[in-house]
């Protein structure tokens, strides 16, 4: 082969090169670009990472796939169906 159909090829390849990576880099975005599911499909607006500001008194709740604390949440588990949240440790009562 001489030196210039080398040359023709390895610029060919570098060209297909970029084409590609181009086109995977439109499609991995097109993918990002899609809505977020919400926590729970029964209730509209649910988020069991906001309940602790919508319930200042309890310290600890789950929706049984994720727990929290006032610290913080877990990860959800896998394959877990999220329920109704619950607070798991409310404030002690007056007088106890």
């Amino acid at each position: 082969m001489s030196e210039s159909t080398t040359e023709k090829r390895c610029v060919a390849i570098v060209a297909a090169a970029i084409v590609v990576s181009l086109y995977c880099g439109r499609v991995l975005a097109a993918e990002f670009d899609q809505p977020a599911i919400a926590a729970s499909p029964t209730t509209p607006g649910y988020s069991v990472l906001t309940y602790g500001t919508r319930n200042p008194n309890c310290r600890q709740w789950t929706d049984r796939c994720v727990f929290c604390t006032l610290n913080g949440c877990s990860n959800i588990a896998i394959a877990c169906q999220p329920q109704e949240v619950v607070c798991t440790d409310p404030p002690p009562q007056a007088g106890k």
